[in-house]
């Protein structure tokens, strides 16, 4: 007579040739009384079999059978785990390219352009999914003009691009995005005065009874052609019998004096125009290595660029030039500088000396100021 087994045992059968535990009734029941083990019934695979049961038999004593029976199964298939791999959107992005950025660029304009202009238009961004570039480009260019959506995917892809070599995402969907919208340059923004209309200015500051303390700092705009936050930030260190060095500009919004727009220095030769003008700021200024050239009339604190337009009068005075006829046109204060580069290059100047003077490149001046008056058609 066949023995048989205890309480509690777990049997081990074969079905059609493949090991199987079978689990007692007092457990189970019918349905998953048997867990196949997938494995050929070989003397090697039956005592892995039997370890198992032994494992089954010692947790059902103490109490510790898995109900699911998972953890006594067989041949499970190896799953691998993927980590879902969570892409930073634009937002993020652009923070991170920020701080790679930092020490790259100027502060200002790590303040002013990275943190703030261009972090503006991507937070008003309609998605910042990097799936959703396409979305994104169509906003930019039906919301903004062609310039500015260019100078925005710019620096989207130069951003993306960033994140693709240090591998935060996969791929850089703003690649080429730019290359159909061209810049819009203002022809405003280019627009001189005229040498009766810079003298008729100049006139207007040296007899105004409020402004004329600022006569001297708007003739060496005109003088120089010098960026006004250049002017702003010249010191009398800079002034040597022959030379002005322009190495600085003046940043109203923070208060601090930085390089140049371009990152250099130059010279700028001293005619006798000009140093009759520098010796009569001498006369009126606390003349020492580090103190202004120019400084506010009442409190002798650095001229603000950004204030020019009001707290100098320039606005008043040109308006009022304007309706007496002496202007043609409102202009703003930075066209003192279009206006220096046009009259030396219909005085003879090169378009390389004049590009020295001022601080840009030929390239630039050919582009944006020599070519933008004419005034006669040569006949042929």
């Amino acid at each position: 007579m066949k023995q048989r087994n205890k309480r509690g045992t777990v049997g081990i059968e074969t079905k059609q040739g493949k090991l199987r535990l079978r689990l007692p009734r007092t457990i189970c029941n019918v349905n998953c009384r048997y867990i196949s083990t997938g494995l050929d019934d070989t003397p090697d695979n039956r005592r892995k079999v039997q370890v198992t049961a032994w494992q089954i038999e010692e947790d059902i004593q103490n109490g510790k059978l898995d109900p699911t029976l998972s953890r006594y199964k067989f041949n499970q298939p190896s799953v691998i785990i993927t980590r879902i791999k969570d892409e930073p959107d634009l937002q993020q992005l652009w923070a991170a390219y920020c701080e790679y950025r930092q020490p790259l660029v100027a502060y200002t304009t790590y303040k002013q352009k990275y943190l703030t202009h261009y972090a503006n238009h991507i937070q008003r961004l309609p998605s910042h999914k990097l799936t959703d570039s396409k979305n994104i480009r169509h906003y930019l260019v039906t919301t903004y003009s062609q310039d500015i959506a260019k100078r925005v995917l710019i620096q989207l892809n130069a951003c993306c691009k960033w994140a693709l070599a240090e591998g935060l995402i996969d791929n850089n969907p703003f690649v080429g995005m730019a290359n159909e919208l061209s810049y819009k340059w203002s022809s405003d923004a280019i627009d001189p005065f005229t040498f009766s209309e810079r003298d008729a200015i100049l006139n207007a500051y040296r007899e105004h009874h409020t402004y004329s303390h600022y006569y001297n700092f708007i003739c060496f705009l005109f003088y120089t052609g010098c960026r006004p936050g250049e002017a702003c930030a010249l010191k009398w260190r800079y002034i040597s019998d022959k030379y002005i060095l322009f190495a600085e500009t003046w940043n109203a919004r923070y208060q601090l004096t930085k390089q140049t727009k371009t990152g250099k220095s130059r010279r700028f030769p001293i005619n006798e125009q000009l140093r009759a003008l520098l010796d009569s700021v001498k006369l009126t200024s606390s003349y020492s290595p580090d103190s202004y050239l120019f400084t506010t009339h009442y409190h002798h604190k650095p001229i603000s660029n950004e204030r020019i337009t009001y707290l100098l009068g320039w606005r008043e005075i040109v308006n009022g030039l304007v309706d007496v006829g002496l202007v043609a046109r409102y202009r703003p204060v930075y066209n003192t500088r279009s206006t220096f580069i046009s009259l030396t290059l219909e005085a003879g100047l090169t378009v390389s000396q004049v590009a020295s003077l001022v601080g840009n490149t030929p390239q630039v001046l050919l582009r944006h100021y020599a070519s933008s008056q004419v005034k006669d058609v040569p006949v042929f």
